[in-house]
């Protein structure tokens, strides 16, 4: 039976899955946003298949000014409640 856990990629910190296959004794980690994937042998711990390509520059600086954004209004709604 295969367990799926939600960790973030670490190509490009999206939300991704990774699949603990224990019939294939392979964990396998993948991210539909970058296309990240990684394909480890859980005996051995070897890379059997990776692909991790470069992400859109685009896509990250909004990702990052989107989580400024929401900092900041959790800053301001904290200063204003006291």
């Amino acid at each position: 039976m295969a367990l799926v856990e939600m960790v973030r990629c670490p190509n490009c910190g999206a939300p991704a899955e990774r699949h603990h296959l224990p019939l294939a004794g392979q964990v396998k980690t993948e991210c539909e946003v970058c296309d990240y994937l990684l394909i480890l042998d859980t005996k051995t711990g070897q890379v059997i298949e990776f692909h991790a390509p470069g992400t859109d520059a685009e896509y990250l600086y909004m990702r990052r000014k989107r989580l400024f954004v929401k900092v900041m209004d959790a800053i301001a709604h904290k200063v204003l409640s006291h």
